[in-house]
């Protein structure tokens, strides 16, 4: 006798009705906390660009006092920032990474200032290094934050995560181009949980970046 169960216990109900409450919190705290992460990057851009613009006015003279004190402060607030991803788990690890490594290329940045005969130039690779990362950092996230809005249909948007890309066309050496940016994105195919996308990069018209993108959402969320 083959048996079917058309319906769920009541526990069973209840069970699943908790686990989707549970689930739309979720995504609430964690859309939260990507605009939180948003506003501190952009802060810490605009800390490290005015430290390359310091760094500029100390060359002059070769007075460079107070900068390794600035630099210590800046790793300090980005420690901070690394903290906040760490509570958004899985989802966050592509923006982790390169704040990561932002405060990597800081703390090169500071141990460069404190030599007895300081590299200026050193001290400039490390300092750009940084920001670059903190950029790469800040599009991670409002990519994150403009693919739930995308999605969304009028609802809380879900947080998703780049999980592969392929199919990758370099078409330009470097990214950072004069002109502004333009991605375009378009939805191949997907479900529920799993979108793949076809994307452009492009700059003054130009194409500089094209492939396909794998975007998981809801990773580390249960069903």
């Amino acid at each position: 006798c083959k048996c079917v169960r058309p319906f769920l216990t009541i526990s069973e109900k209840a069970l699943a009705l908790a686990q989707a409450a549970g689930n739309r919190q979720r995504q609430e705290i964690l859309q939260r906390m990507i605009a939180s992460v948003i506003e501190s990057i952009e802060g810490l851009i605009k800390v490290q660009e005015a430290e390359l613009t310091a760094l500029d006015q100390a060359a002059q003279t070769a007075d460079y006092t107070g900068r390794d004190a600035a630099m210590i402060e800046l790793s300090r607030n980005t420690l901070a920032v690394i903290d906040l991803l760490a509570a958004g788990g899985a989802e966050m690890s592509n923006i982790t990474a390169n704040v990561d490594r932002a405060y990597d290329a800081q703390v090169r940045a500071i141990t460069a200032l404190r030599r007895e005969f300081l590299d200026e130039d050193a001290v400039r690779t490390h300092e750009e290094g940084s920001l670059e990362m903190l950029r790469r950092a800040l599009d991670d996230a409002q990519a994150m934050a403009e693919h739930g809005a995308m999605l969304s249909n009028g609802s809380r948007p879900r947080v998703g995560y780049v999980a592969s890309v392929r199919s990758l066309d370099l078409l330009a050496e470097r990214l950072d181009q004069p002109q502004t940016l333009e991605i375009v994105a378009e939805r191949l195919s997907g479900d529920d949980d799993t979108i793949l996308y076809s994307f452009e990069v492009g700059a003054g018209g130009r194409a500089l970046l094209r492939g396909r993108a794998a975007v998981v959402l809801r990773a580390g969320v249960g069903p």
